[in-house]
C-alpha cells in the first residue's frame, strides 16, 4: 500500500515515526522526556514537542509547541498482556 502524505504534518505520540519520515511526511514527534524527543528529532530530521499527552495541561503544552498538525498517530496506549477480546470488550 502506498500512502501519499508528503507535505502533511504528522504528529506521532510514541516511538513509531521512521516510516512516516521515509514517506515524506513532516514528522512531529512527541514524548514526555525532552532529551529523548530531541534525539528523535535529530535522528529523523523531524520537529518535536515534549509534553505528557495523558493530561489536559500536557495536551495544551503540546498544542502550544506544535500548533500546525494535519494527522495524529496516537501511539501512546498502554496495555498489559491480555487476550484481544478482553481489550475489545472491556472485560
Amino acid at each position: 500500500m502506498r500512502i501519499y502524505i508528503s507535505g502533511r504534518a504528522e504528529l506521532v505520540t510514541g516511538p513509531t515515526a521512521q516510516a512516516l519520515a521515509d514517506a515524506g511526511a513532516d514528522v512531529v514527534v512527541n514524548g514526555r522526556d525532552a532529551d529523548r524527543v530531541a534525539q528523535a528529532v535529530e535522528r529523523l530530521g523531524a520537529r518535536g514537542g515534549a509534553a505528557d499527552v495523558g493530561t489536559a495541561g500536557g495536551v495544551a503544552e503540546l498544542v502550544r509547541q506544535v500548533p500546525d498538525v494535519d494527522v495524529l498517530v496516537n501511539n501512546t496506549g498502554v496495555f498489559g498482556p491480555r487476550p484481544v477480546f478482553e481489550i475489545l470488550h472491556g472485560e
